[in-house]
């Protein structure tokens, strides 16, 4: 089984990005790693938190993948949350965070992966953005979750917590 991550307009001239699920798991931990730590703001920290939400573990195998065009991306903010966005990929590359894992991810794997992903977000446009999926996202986000207690991080990892714990964590 495997995931894929997509950018489905029709004037998109890059390929998706398919990932084995232990490489999709592994992605998704490095990315929060960096992530986190260069959130600046809260439109930041919930872009980081959607993706996190991203966790086999709890989704099931293979049920992870999505078009990037459904990210909670504010459209008047679009521009500095891509950047942002791209940022936390130059962190991913640069291992950010990556000394709080309890393995090495392998960066002769990973590392096409993150430059795929961000050849997808180079191509995403402010007009591309899937507001209602967006929305939807935002509107499920009941009061209790943890984005809402002043966005909580696990103590090990140093990682956003989403409503399921924290993904490096049930990566094990």
């Amino acid at each position: 089984m495997s995931n894929t991550i997509s950018l489905s307009v029709a004037d998109a001239d890059v390929p998706d990005l398919r990932m084995q699920n232990g490489l999709t798991s592994v992605f998704i931990s490095t990315f929060g790693l960096a992530a986190t730590r260069l959130a600046d703001t809260d439109d930041q920290r919930l872009l980081t938190i959607w993706f996190l939400e991203k966790d086999q573990s709890v989704v099931g195998m293979g049920s992870v993948g999505f078009d990037l065009v459904e990210a909670p991306f504010l459209p008047a903010a679009f521009e500095t949350q891509r950047a942002f966005m791209l940022q936390s990929t130059g962190g991913m590359t640069s291992r950010l965070g990556w000394e709080t894992l309890s393995y090495e991810p392998n960066p002769r794997l990973l590392d096409p992966s993150i430059a795929s992903f961000a050849a997808l977000l180079n191509h995403v446009t402010r007009e591309h953005l899937d507001i209602a999926a967006a929305e939807e996202w935002r509107d499920s986000c009941g009061a209790e979750e943890l984005m809402f207690s002043g966005f909580p991080t696990c103590t090990q990892h140093k990682i956003l917590s989403t409503v399921f714990g924290c993904h490096a964590c049930n990566d094990r």
